[in-house]
């Protein structure tokens, strides 16, 4: 997935002028081109703005499939794959939400998880996610919306849920890195 955000720091669609929109979605186009993508490799750009946002500004998010993406940065150079992997781990290494961390963003009532960017549909996909979620404890339902690319667990315990949150960063499922989170 690549990510872009405006030049300016603005927290919805609707604070940018309309130059402003053009250019970033200029610039979009221009970027994915010059990756070699096209329509038919990049299913859906989405704008992420308002109360469901993971981050305090708009940004645009560009998913591609993980193997799409694997074959571009075969094709990156040295430098770039370096810089890639530096960015990644740095990320990595500030990203991981920790059990205790978890625990407190969400009433102690809470039980259900909610799964953003689940779009891969694949049998073995959908499998890896359902043994991975179980072996965090008893699991009441799995609830994968494949039209939307999201996924809801509910657990028997707040706690239960807390310890899949925190155990699902980074995790892989088929060619997708969801994002766990609490269900609201």
């Amino acid at each position: 997935m690549f990510i872009f955000t405006p030049t300016r720091h603005v927290e919805s669609l609707f604070a940018m002028t309309d130059n402003e929109i053009g250019d970033l979605f200029a610039e979009i186009s221009r970027f994915l081109q010059a990756e070699g993508l096209d329509s038919s490799s990049v299913p859906a750009l989405i704008i992420n703005s308002g109360q469901y946002r993971n981050h305090a500004h708009l940004h645009v998010k560009c998913r591609i499939a993980g193997s799409t993406f694997q074959e571009l940065r075969r094709q990156w150079s040295d430098s770039r794959q370096t810089q890639f992997q530096q960015l990644w781990d740095y990320s990595y290494a500030f990203t991981k939400p920790q059990l205790d961390d978890v625990l407190q963003k969400a009433a102690p009532s809470i039980t259900k998880v909610f799964v953003a960017d689940f779009y891969d549909s694949s049998p073995e996909a959908l499998a890896s996610l359902r043994e991975h979620v179980m072996s965090f404890g008893q699991v009441k339902s799995l609830d994968v919306v494949q039209a939307k690319n999201i996924a809801f667990i509910d657990f028997e315990t707040h706690e239960m849920a807390a310890q899949c949150i925190a155990g699902s960063h980074r995790k892989t499922f088929g060619t997708c890195t969801p994002y766990f989170w609490w269900s609201r």
